[in-house]
């Protein structure tokens, strides 16, 4: 961990697998050796040959040895100097040892606590940092060794995961986990965190025109001088080999240099289709290999819960499986095996690579336009119709960017479910900030250097982590050199015929022709056995995902039983589509209706429970449709002129504005969601103008979210609390947390048809639902709308007739519910408490201070989705811990700045004054009870959003809105009904006969 300033150290090379692992404790107790041991000893699959800890000061720091170069005990470590002041651990060999040496000896001892991770990431570096503690390891189970560190899974790694297949740097599947990202450093002063590159890959690092000839030498003497590095060991070398041209070149280079026979390893697999064994026979026969080969059975699942252990995140790689088998082979006879990964990432190897240098003509239509237009129709394409995939293509890709298409499903990109949880933008690789595309000039096609150093998580890190591997796998197309090398005539070439095309003119000096071979399909390791007659398979969902003991039972060859919760799914399937489109012609005929029912779609998203239709645009389809109907019947309403309607017109005005000047390339996207939003609430203000209109859209926005309460609520009785319940993907209340929200601001609502509906069975039902709803945000395990909860029952309870009969049940409730309540959601509750050492809490402060950093710098904001990881690399107090918004209030701040904030503070204190107005006057009147009731319940709900939106993110909420509408409807019925309540009203009169007051006797 400490490391020579000088610059010698800069030059030294590390490829090897051992372990490491530190605490660095500032706080009076210190650092604790006992954790540092356990935390090593987590790693002793990564190093069996010797081990260390030493406490040195608040730093505790732990290695596990392969040993490689220099056997003797001369290798322990740690290492620390001779007075004893200073220690180091490392995970690497200095192949460059004597030039090194030989610089630090004319240089003096000056040291400093530093962090750092080789150039390309071939080897990981996890670290977690709360005030007062800092972690680190090579894998994240060591971390974990540290009961303190939260277990909460970060919903943008998720993202990640699914787009790329792995989990790229800074992030981890864990929120409070960091990875380093590639070649960065990270130094530790004191408690703070500072991370920096120390090494970048720069186009056109040859500083002039070059032919290809000599380009070609110089490459194949870096590439020599490589293997030959990697070829220093005190143990025996060897070699994988897949039979292609990468692992070939590795494997013919190893011949040239070495004295005897290499030893090379292969697995093939029982699909011929799929198997690449004996592409690697002729290559082991033409360089005479001491070739060893294994064939990998379809009964791969059971060696699955050893790879989950080891991987210890989420990597969607089948090459994990033959990975598996062949370093286990390997490790039976050599220590150090010599590999070709990283070529395709190198030289362009990959189709999808390729593909990102050919011209695209649909690329100067705005990917606002090809995402919003073409995306819907791509996603709800079946998968294997043709030109899907290119559909995905053309709707998800940036100007400036690697296309997304390559991971591994494209149409994820586009789905709301991921958008709702997108940190990036769209098409660009989320390891940004890594010594990846420095120097690249625009205009000039290239190989996509930004997924070089992250897709070598795949087989490369794979290995290392495998379980009693004890294996060392060096990468020699991988050095500081080689890469430096191919992308320097790349860039100054234009690449005419790209870096991997120059190559294959000089691979018959390394590999046979015969060995040339068309990529083969990706191995089908889990397929599915073959079924007994009487079993049937469960229908074809692409895209849906299948729990893991159906995936399990594809494996073994076991036929499931799930029919019927598929034809239950189907069954609810057809009853949604049933329902939306019977309302389609009801909206096309009726305005009001129209807009009624396209606020329960935004709400409630029942198309989301649509297979067919999760991702068609139904909202916008009755958007049109009550527009349609608005001009067919001619009903266009009158604007309700209020401070509150005008606001929301500004709003949108200067949402566009900053959305203009955004900084972010997703802003459009955010825009067109909210700007509709804004707008359709404007319509509804406009249609809706009697009473019996009020009563619906309350109805409709409380019977919305009051599905999903409800839901909550019994399960969470039936599991005692350990039941989660999560709102259609790809809407505003996907969440747990934002659900919680939703169902804290529809309380009131509920409560408000309580009182109109004291008795009769409607009366128990909604009091029933009432008590659930209460269980279901109870239970929902959100800190935020818990403590928004509490409030809101106090407000409500002080507001009661009978206030300290309200405060006594809700004692007693409470008191019953914490009884109730399962050890984890008190477990979780208690951080509130606790939050300076809790990571969630921790990304919240780094995310507000990012906000008011960027507002201090863009008093304007950085408009829609301004909370990404490469903004937070300029304006975040810790660049590396990114988090969303988690507050509406600085969400706003940084988003839409200074402005934005105080018009979306007065939109929500105009609706606040306007109700507590309305209150006043009909305090005390009967007649008008209803309006009071009314305002006083949409008072709470807003402020239930107040209190609750300080820990959420949900500025631009679609039922904030429709509640400010709502108040502003009230107040319009309220003194359209009062107005006509003044006027007196004739008395009618019977034609040709004297009305009773004529007919009187006048008195005398």
């Amino acid at each position: 961990m400490d490391e020579a300033k000088g610059q010698g150290i800069a030059a030294s090379r590390a490829d090897v697998m051992c372990g490491i692992a530190g605490i660095v404790d500032l706080t009076q107790a210190g650092p604790s050796r006992s954790l540092a041991a356990t935390m090593t000893g987590l790693l002793s699959h990564r190093g069996p040959d010797d081990e260390g800890v030493v406490v040195l000061g608040p730093a505790a720091l732990g290695h596990r040895r392969l040993s490689i170069l220099d056997l003797s005990s001369a290798g322990h470590q740690p290492m620390s100097t001779e007075d004893g002041r200073l220690a180091i651990v490392f995970n690497g060999e200095i192949y460059n040892y004597p030039e090194v040496k030989a610089e630090l000896e004319g240089l003096g001892e000056t040291f400093r606590t530093r962090s750092a991770r080789d150039r390309l990431g071939k080897k990981p570096f996890f670290y977690h940092h709360r005030p007062g503690h800092f972690a680190f390891a090579s894998e994240m189970k060591a971390l974990l060794a540290d009961p303190a560190i939260m277990r909460d899974v970060d919903l943008a790694a998720v993202d990640d995961y699914l787009t790329y297949s792995y989990i790229p740097a800074p992030r981890t599947i864990l929120r409070g986990v960091l990875k380093l990202l590639p070649g960065h450093s990270l130094w530790l002063q004191k408690d703070r965190r500072i991370t920096e590159p120390y090494w970048e890959l720069v186009f056109g690092a040859n500083g002039g025109h070059e032919t290809e000839a000599h380009a070609l030498e110089r490459l194949e003497d870096l590439f020599r001088a490589s293997v030959r590095r990697r070829l220093l060991s005190d143990v025996p070398v060897g070699a994988f080999l897949s039979g292609g041209l990468d692992s070939g070149s590795v494997v013919g280079m190893m011949a040239q240099l070495s004295s005897e026979p290499v030893r090379t390893y292969t697995v093939g697999f029982e699909e011929e289709g799929f198997s690449e064994i004996e592409d690697a026979r002729v290559i082991a026969r033409h360089f005479g290999t001491r070739h060893h080969e294994e064939i990998v059975r379809a009964d791969a699942v059971s060696i699955l819960p050893d790879l989950v252990w080891h991987l210890d995140e989420p990597f969607g790689d089948s090459s994990a499986v033959p990975s598996y088998y062949v370093a286990r082979m390997a490790a039976q006879h050599v220590k150090v095996v010599l590999s070709g990964d990283g070529g395709d990432e190198l030289f362009a190897g990959y189709t999808r690579y390729r593909q990102a240098m050919q011209p695209r003509p649909w690329r100067w239509i705005p990917h606002g336009v090809r995402r919003s237009v073409l995306g819907p129709v791509a996603v709800s394409m079946p998968v294997e119709w043709p030109g899907r995939d290119r559909l995905c293509e053309m709707a998800i890709e940036h100007r400036d960017s690697t296309p997304e298409w390559s991971g591994i499903y494209p149409y994820i990109n586009l789905a709301p479910s991921i958008r709702r949880y997108d940190a990036v933008p769209a098409g660009r690789h989320p390891g940004q900030g890594g010594p990846h595309d420095h120097g690249a000039q625009p205009g000039i096609p290239r190989a996509p250097s930004r997924p070089h150093a992250g897709e070598l998580r795949r087989d490369a890190s794979f290995v290392l982590q495998a379980p009693r591997r004890h294996l060392q796998v060096p990468l020699p197309s991988d050095g500081r050199e080689v890469p430096s090398r191919v992308h320097a005539p790349e860039a100054e070439t234009g690449i005419r015929d790209s870096a991997r095309a120059l190559v294959p003119r000089r691979s018959e000096t390394v590999c046979p022709r015969a060995s040339s071979r068309a990529p083969v399909g990706r191995a089908r390791v889990f397929r599915p056995a073959r079924r007994g007659p009487g079993a049937r398979p469960p229908p074809h969902r692409p895209a849906r995902l299948r729990r893991l003991d159906l995936v399990l039972a594809d494996a073994r060859g076991v036929a499931p039983d799930v029919p019927r919760s598929w034809y239950a799914a189907d069954m609810r399937d057809l009853v949604f589509m049933a329902i939306l489109a019977g309302l389609l012609p009801f909206a096309i005929w009726n305005p009001q209706f129209g807009v009624l029912a396209y606020v329960w779609v935004g709400l409630m998203n029942p198309h989301r429970f649509v297979w067919q239709l999760s991702n068609f645009p139904v909202a916008l389809t009755f958007a049109l449709a009550t527009l349609v109907a608005m001009i067919l019947r001619k009903r266009f309403g009158r604007f309700p002129v209020r401070t509150e309607t005008v606001l929301i017109l500004v709003w949108f005005c200067y949402t566009t504005i900053t959305t203009v000047l955004a900084i972010g390339h997703e802003a459009w996207a955010q825009w067109d969601k909210v700007s509709k939003i804004l707008l359709m609430a404007i319509v509804a203000g406009m249609l809706l103008q009697s009473r019996k209109d009020l009563t619906r859209l309350v109805a409709v926005i409380a019977g919305s979210i009051l599905f999903f309460a409800v839901k909550g609520g019994i399960f969470s009785i039936l599991t005692r609390g350990n039941y989660l319940v999560y709102g259609p993907a790809g809407s505003f209340i996907a969440d747990n947390n934002d659900l919680a929200l939703a169902e804290l601001m529809v309380l009131p609502l509920l409560l408000y048809f309580i009182r109109q509906e004291k008795k009769g069975w409607r009366g128990l039902l909604l009091k029933g639902a009432f008590v659930l709803s209460i269980v279901g945000i109870v239970f929902s395990y959100s800190r935020g709308a818990l403590v928004a909860f509490v409030g809101l029952t106090l407000l409500l309870a002080w507001r009661s007739r009978h206030r300290f009969r309200a405060l006594a049940l809700a004692l007693i409730a409470v008191s019953a519910l914490v009884a109730f309540a399962p050890k984890a959601w008190m477990e979780r509750m208690h951080t509130i408490q606790t939050y300076q050492q809790d990571a969630s809490a921790l990304g919240r402060l780094n995310a507000w201070g990012f906000a008011w950093n960027l507002a201090n710098s863009r008093p304007w904001g950085g408009g829609f989705r301004a909370f990404t990881p490469e903004t937070f690399q300029h304006y975040a107090p810790n660049p590396e811990d990114y988090h969303d918004a988690h507050s509406i209030y600085f969400q706003v701040l940084g988003e839409q700045g200074y402005p934005g904030l105080l018009i979306f503070l007065s939109i929500l204190g105009a609706s606040l004054l306007r109700l507590q107005r309305i209150r006043g006057q009909t305090r005390g009147e009967p007649e008008w009870k209803w309006a009071h009731d009314l305002a006083e319940m949409l008072q709470c709900s807003l402020l239930a959003y107040a209190m609750a939106g300080a820990f959420l993110g949900l500025a631009y909420f679609d039922l904030y809105y429709y509640v400010i509408i709502t108040g502003v409807l009230l107040h319009v019925v309220y003194l359209e009904e009062r107005r006509r309540a003044l006027v007196p009203v004739p008395e009618p009169v019977r034609a040709g006969l004297p009305s009773a007051r004529a007919a009187a006797p006048t008195p005398a």
